[in-house]
């Protein structure tokens, strides 16, 4: 499939996912005048179910048509910005339009002469239901418009209120001292005690590994195990033997646990 087909495949799902609302319009306006043949003894059923149809076909033709003669008018700058206004009074025209082609359809079907008289009674109808959903399909989208943005700026809030860590300090009777996190290799827990791990050798830490987990930066380094927390550069093959294992860039090997196989996958291939 080359890259114009599936632009124009992409835009035609996105352009029928936005006009569902106006079918569902058009469909809601022929199931009401199919509705209103059913009482009547004489009337012929099957003609009334086409007119329905052409009622569902053309309305909805004719307002997308108006709404792609609007989007090319607002993309080279004529319309302005398409506000729901706009909006309104298009679909209505493109309504208007749908219901004068499906009449003239009717006319013929049923030969009978136009009848002027039953498009006012049609056009309102149809726009009290069509406000009905315009405003319904507003509200959801505005809805999940809200929550969306919501998740995001809590998501961004977190980011800038977490600060992840940078140094660590590591105490043993009287003696303090400053790690640098990006020269640990890892973190593992044993004996009751967590240590870090670096070129010099182990330092215990007043730190549980789930603490460290959460403010180390994901990014640079996983918890493969519940008792050992890695960093990326220091990871230089996995293996499996018979259970997986990581190879550190001091020769140790450390194992992963099964739950959390899925999770180094991808944090070594992203």
């Amino acid at each position: 499939m080359t890259t114009i087909t599936k632009q124009a495949f992409t835009s035609f799902k996105f352009h029928f996912k936005n006009f569902v609302p106006y079918i569902l319009w058009s469909v809601a306006i022929s199931s009401c005048f199919f509705i209103s043949y059913l009482p009547y003894e004489n009337a012929d059923h099957f003609k009334g179910l086409i007119i329905s149809l052409t009622f569902s076909l053309f309305i909805p033709l004719t307002i997308y048509s108006l709404y792609f003669m609007a989007e090319l008018l607002e993309q080279k700058g004529v319309l302005g910005v398409f506000t729901f206004k706009k909006e309104a009074v298009l679909v209505h025209c493109g309504l208007l339009m749908g219901i004068l082609t499906a009449l003239y359809a009717q006319s013929a079907i049923l030969k009978f002469p136009f009848n002027w008289r039953s498009i006012p009674n049609t056009f309102l109808t149809g726009s009290f239901i069509g406000f009905g959903i315009l405003f319904f399909y507003r509200w959801k989208n505005e809805a999940k418009e809200s929550q969306e943005l919501k998740e995001i700026n809590d998501s961004l809030q977190r980011k800038t209120e977490q600060s992840f860590l940078k140094n660590i300090y590591s105490k043993v009777g009287e003696e303090h001292k400053t790690l640098k996190v990006e020269n640990i290799h890892y973190f593992v827990s044993k004996d009751h005690y967590t240590y870090a791990v670096t070129d010099k050798g182990e330092y215990i830490v007043d730190s549980s590994l789930k603490d460290l987990a959460f403010h180390l930066d994901p990014s640079e380094f996983i918890q493969i195990h519940r008792s050992a927390i890695v960093s990326r550069q220091t990871i230089e093959s996995v293996k499996s033997s018979p259970q997986w294992k990581v190879k550190t860039a001091l020769g140790t090997e450390l194992d992963i646990s099964r739950s959390r196989k899925s999770q180094v996958k991808e944090f070594l291939t992203h």
